[in-house]
């Protein structure tokens, strides 16, 4: 399917949709949701669970301690700030 839409797609809307709607939607999933439902059991908690499964869901264990590591910046960004914005 994907080699589908890459082949039969516009360039300006495969740029959309990988520059720019893919890093807001798994920001918004993993920070906004899952963080701030994991963050009644502790910063802590919270930070590490959503940056493991942000680390895992991109399924490539070459890069899991890079994203995992982005994870857990980008959490924390959005734990001292409160604010999305800056992760994304």
């Amino acid at each position: 399917m994907t080699e589908q839409i890459l082949e039969g797609g516009s360039l300006p809307i495969i740029f959309i949709c990988v520059v720019v709607i893919s890093p807001i939607a798994e920001e918004f999933l993993f920070r906004k949701v899952l963080l701030e439902r994991l963050l009644p059991y502790g910063s802590t908690v919270a930070i590490g669970i959503s940056s493991i499964l942000f680390g895992l869901s991109h399924f490539n264990f070459e890069q899991l301690l890079y994203t995992v590591f982005l994870g857990i910046v980008c959490a924390n960004i959005i734990v001292k700030t409160g604010k999305i914005r800056y992760a994304i």
